[in-house]
């Protein structure tokens, strides 16, 4: 007796940040809350960053008029920074090959609060919240003015300007920033600054700009983004680090210990101190994600090593520890920060409070130290003992006792993308060359709505500009049963990266459903897939369109009941050609099909019947079936089919074969290979160079593989048709 077919189923460095207890200096805290907590993250953040928060204080000096002075004190420092003398410019002239011409044209200008560019374009305060926004610059306005800082201290002071984004919808990444001939990211580099002597204060006073440049693309256009300038200072000998090109948050306002309030005695610091870091201390851990360590409160009696003068907190988001082991279900997802308090003794049963930005608006929040999960409060008055939280979904702050550190995992469920696309693209369609541009993950979101609406957009050629990171929300496949996808979609070497889905239906992938035309040109990196039927990372269901040119990289998992491929589900009716699938280390293909066949594959579950070629093909994903057609490559070579320099070195593994001969439907290349009279099935070239392992629940492991492990069980045993050629 066969594998049982119903009818359905037929044809995922560290950074570290120093701070000392301190009494709070009330105004130097109520000062910092103005500055803006959101911080725009460069693509330089995916090394480890390093920052010393030390003593000094932080203010924002774009404030309701073009001249304010704003003083602060902290300790001994003392200063007041002065904008003044803002000029609009928009160049006359920009000619083809770039060069401006007439750079100083001045715009207008009579009004000091909204400074109106040649083009339309303006630079406005916000008179309420000190903010400073560009909206539609166009390539080559301009925006002058100049910082000056008076030291009205008695000692000397050092001193940096850095910029902050508040929001942000585009434009933030084209402008180039210069303070004092420095063209800067984020911060200039430290300067120092003499004390105020009997002729008055010391005063530096800097030409600055900011500036779209004329270079700039089209992508800019009808784009605004907020902006804050603040200046922070410390004292002149305290140690610091330059860092201007690190994007993080507004960087700590603390001050030394208090040593009337501390003593030592064996070890333990008696005080009740807080450590406040300020202006949200946003710390970028990757290109796209941040971790920022808002306050700690150290309650008396906590152990600390004998020799510590200050606590060192780390914070880096990292690998999920090996030991957790929460099952995600449905769109879950899951983060783990790695977080440490040096200078706290191991043998500490004291818990310390420590608040934590993780993200505002996280739904199904839980929070797990090691793989414990930690009991959830209502309100922060109510975290009153250890592994205890609350977590506050509008400011987006998790703030937790605890004794011990490291790791904290949490989880939350994720929105989708059709919830979060584009309302238009940014370069309109070109219906006359039938071009449709796609720059961003919202617009590709858009692209997913507009074909699964009806618009197949047969003809026309999608191409994607820039690489796109889906893994701020679930994905929904592109094109579906009755409106699919039939057009070109060249990725043009493009990456799209960190796919999510999981669904219970049909037609799971990138793309769901292509007929006609062709994907190809892209690298899909990290995918986590989970559907029921038709499931594949890059598409649910092929059918005829042709697949050239992919690779499939990173994390990869593909779960489904049946039908379930690497790349591709059910049903290839076009060639598969010049595709890699190159994964890391524990990436798999898994379809658990119960007692019906099962169709899996680490490329394509399911191929189609004819001519069809699969040629240029390399896999190293293991791949993991239950009941029978478990291939390296595909579950069955159809009759028709070629298959063409195809390797695959990934772990094939059948787990639970139940009637006689099922266990052998496996293969390196396919799991079975349908025998039709008059047919052939032919590989060529091909190589399988993993492990097959394949148990029947009834007989117990295989130990001799059909033609040598290649190729798995005909479909039809007692069969003589058809024609198997391995060459």
């Amino acid at each position: 007796m066969l594998c049982s077919t119903p009818s359905k189923l037929l044809t995922k460095p560290f950074i570290f940040v120093i701070i000392n207890m301190y009494r709070k200096n009330k105004e130097t805290e109520k000062m910092t809350k103005s500055v803006k907590r959101n911080t725009v993250i460069s693509a330089l953040l995916a090394i480890c960053l390093c920052i010393s928060l030390i003593a000094g204080a932080t203010f924002a000096i774009f404030t309701s008029s073009s001249s304010v002075n704003i003083a602060v004190t902290s300790g001994k420092v003392k200063l007041a920074a002065t904008i003044s003398g803002l000029e609009a410019y928009t160049p006359k002239l920009i000619a083809a090959d770039g060069t401006v011409v007439d750079a100083d044209n001045l715009a207008d200008n009579n009004d000091e609060t909204l400074k109106v560019f040649g083009n339309g374009g303006s630079a406005m305060y916000d008179k309420d919240n000190n903010e400073l926004k560009l909206s539609k610059l166009t390539p080559g306005d301009k925006l002058n003015f100049k910082i000056t800082v008076e030291n009205l201290s008695t000692v000397n002071v050092k001193y940096r300007t850095r910029v902050l984004c508040d929001t942000d919808d585009g434009l933030f990444a084209g402008l180039k920033f210069n303070i004092g001939g420095m063209m800067i990211k984020s911060s200039t580099i430290w300067k120092n600054l003499a004390p105020a002597d009997e002729n008055g204060s010391a005063v530096q006073t800097y030409d600055c700009y900011v500036e779209l440049p004329a270079a700039a693309g089209n992508e800019y256009q009808e784009k605004s983004c907020t902006i804050t300038y603040i200046v922070e200072a410390v004292q002149g000998n305290a140690a610091t680090t330059d860092d201007e090109n690190v994007t993080v948050g507004a960087a700590t306002a603390t001050t030394v210990i208090d040593e009337d309030k501390v003593t030592t005695e064996s070890g333990v610091k008696k005080t009740t101190a807080e450590i406040t870091l300020a202006s949200a201390d946003s710390v970028a851990v990757s290109e796209t994600e941040t971790v920022s360590v808002v306050s700690a409160k150290v309650p008396e009696g906590v152990h600390l090593e004998d020799d510590a003068a200050s606590l060192t907190i780390k914070v880096c988001e990292t690998e999920k520890p090996s030991n957790f082991t929460v099952e995600l279900a449905g769109n879950l997802t899951t983060k783990t920060l790695e977080v440490t308090m040096e200078g706290l003794k191991e043998s500490n049963e004291t818990p310390l409070t420590v608040e934590l930005y993780v993200g505002a608006g996280l739904s199904g929040f839980n929070l797990y130290h090691h793989d414990v999960k930690m009991t959830a409060k209502d309100s922060v008055a109510n975290v009153t003992a250890d592994q205890e939280y609350y977590y506050n979904k509008t400011t987006g702050i998790v703030t937790m006792l605890t004794a011990t550190f490291s790791p904290f995992t949490y989880t939350y469920a994720m929105d989708s993308w059709a919830d979060n696309m584009a309302e238009s693209y940014i370069v309109p369609v070109d219906d006359a060359n039938k071009i449709v541009t796609v720059s961003s993950a919202e617009e590709l979101a858009l692209l997913a709505s507009q074909v699964n609406a009806g618009t197949s957009y047969k003809g026309y050629t999608v191409k994607l500009v820039n690489d796109v990171d889906l893994g701020d929300h679930t994905w929904t496949p592109i094109g579906r049963s009755g409106n699919t996808f039939q057009g070109i979609f060249d990725g043009q070497g493009k990456t799209i990266s960190n796919v999510r889905i999981h669904t219970g239906g049909s037609d799971v992938g990138l793309f769901g459903v292509t007929t006609d035309g062709e994907i190809k040109n892209f690298t899909l990196k990290n995918a986590t897939v989970k559907g029921y039927l038709d499931v594949g990372a890059v598409a649910g269901t092929p059918y005829t369109s042709r697949y050239t040119n992919i690779t499939l990289t990173g994390d990869v998992r593909v779960n489904g009941y049946a039908y379930v491929g690497g790349m591709f589900g059910k049903n290839a009716y076009a060639n598969l050609t010049d595709l890699t699938i190159d994964v890391n280390k524990g990436s798999y293909v898994n379809a658990e099909s119960e007692y019906y066949r099962t169709y899996v594959g680490g490329l394509v579950g399911f191929m189609g019947e004819g001519n069809i070629v699969v040629k240029n093909v390399t896999s190293n994903i293991d791949v993991i079936g239950s009941t029978c057609d478990v291939g390296g490559i595909t579950g069955i070579a159809h009759y028709g089919n070629s298959f063409i320099n195809c390797h695959s070195s990934g772990n094939v593994t059948l787990t639970s074969a139940q009637d006689e001969g099922d266990e052998l439907e496996i293969g390196g290349i396919a799991g079975v290979w349908l025998n039709t009279a008059g047919q052939t099935v032919t590989l060529k070239g091909c190589l399988y160079t993993g492990k097959l392992s394949s148990t029947n629940v009834n007989t117990g492991a295989v130990t001799e593989f059909a033609y040598d492990g290649l190729v798995g069980n005909k479909y039809n045993r007692g069969s003589t048709d058809g024609t198997l050629i391995i060459n």
